[in-house]
């Protein structure tokens, strides 16, 4: 199976069960399967039109497979996409993809189309990354580039994963995004404890470069075993899974400006 859009296109298909209205942003969330735990961070950030989002994860607890934890974004006037880390049965990989790209990487068709790139990264636990999203030019239809690279602190090395192509009238990031971590191959009878540590969220922009001026705890699901702890700043766990207790409830505010 490939993995790289099973939870994660769940996420992002247009559908009705969730639809964000708040700080004048919107954005469709489709929420994880009721029996499988699921945590999401929403970020709102200060701007849109943003040229830029990073984030930096580092990941404590992990079973062999069927984790993904990632970054998802949405353009201004088009689509979205999403960037992150994941265990497969074929080993640990990062997957960097957007619906209605119209370029580069590889095609799929799971609830829609898009293009994306599923490349084996040997991230290791308890190593600190940052997950890069920044615009990469433009073709010579002034169509947009966007590219993604991994950074491992611990051996100050970035690897570029590849440049998925845009319609220019799509615009740039909105000022809303949200981190998350999703289970596939598990019920809630089955699913394996996990663990990362979020941190140093940030967004490039034109007017001014900024962390999120808020976020917001969501589950996303019935199922009671995942929670968000708030560490202070802009750092945050996210820990799903085995025996976990929630102490954070739903819609809470990890910071508000």
């Amino acid at each position: 199976m490939n993995f790289h859009g099973y939870s994660a296109n769940r996420l992002l298909m247009a559908l009705s069960s969730i639809l964000i209205l708040t700080l004048g942003a919107s954005f469709a969330l489709y929420p994880t399967r009721a029996d499988r735990p699921g945590a999401y961070v929403w970020f709102y950030w200060p701007n849109s039109g943003n040229y830029n989002f990073d984030i930096d994860i580092v990941i404590t607890d992990a079973p062999s497979t069927g984790i993904f934890w990632a970054h998802q974004f949405h353009f201004q006037n088009g689509g979205g996409g999403y960037f992150g880390v994941q265990c497969t049965d074929e080993g640990r990989k990062v997957d960097f993809a957007i619906w209605g790209a119209i370029d580069g990487g590889q095609s799929f068709e799971e609830f829609g189309a898009g293009r994306n790139y599923l490349m084996h990264y040997d991230w290791k636990l308890y190593y600190r990354y940052r997950l890069r999203i920044w615009t990469a030019g433009l073709d010579s239809k002034g169509n947009t580039w966007w590219g993604a690279w991994i950074y491992e602190y611990e051996t100050d090395m970035e690897t570029y994963v590849g440049s998925l192509l845009v319609p220019s009238s799509w615009g740039w990031l909105t000022d809303l995004s949200v981190v998350w971590v999703e289970y596939f191959g598990y019920s809630s009878s089955n699913a394996p404890y996990t663990r990362a540590i979020f941190s140093n969220p940030y967004s490039r922009h034109a007017a001014a470069n900024s962390a999120p001026s808020a976020a917001q705890v969501n589950y996303g699901s019935t199922s009671p075993n995942s929670n968000i702890r708030y560490l202070g700043g802009t750092t945050f766990v996210m820990e799903a899974g085995g025996n976990v207790i929630r102490t954070t409830p739903n819609s809470t505010w990890l910071w508000r400006a």
